[in-house]
């Protein structure tokens, strides 16, 4: 494997740009990481305060497994141009 070069005629204006859009993604995914975290916190506050219920454990468990999995992969992260 060799380093391929790629000639940017003197302009830094593409490495500016690839890494504005970098930081816009991760603000973007910092967000949807922020909401997944909040759902869990707040579900296993429930999930304790359910201690004598079993079958309400069981329901909030599945709930939360639906959410992890709805935010990780049905909600798309916008990309930028």
């Amino acid at each position: 494997m060799g380093i391929t070069y790629i000639p940017t005629n003197g302009s830094d204006n593409v490495d500016k740009t690839q890494h504005k859009a970098y930081k816009t993604d991760c603000k973007k995914v910092f967000k949807k990481m922020k909401v997944m975290i909040t759902v869990t916190v707040l579900m296993s506050i429930g999930f304790a305060l359910m201690h004598p219920a079993l079958a309400g454990r069981m329901v909030l468990t599945v709930v939360w497994g639906f959410h992890l999995l709805y935010f990780a992969f049905l909600v798309k992260t916008q990309k930028t141009v």
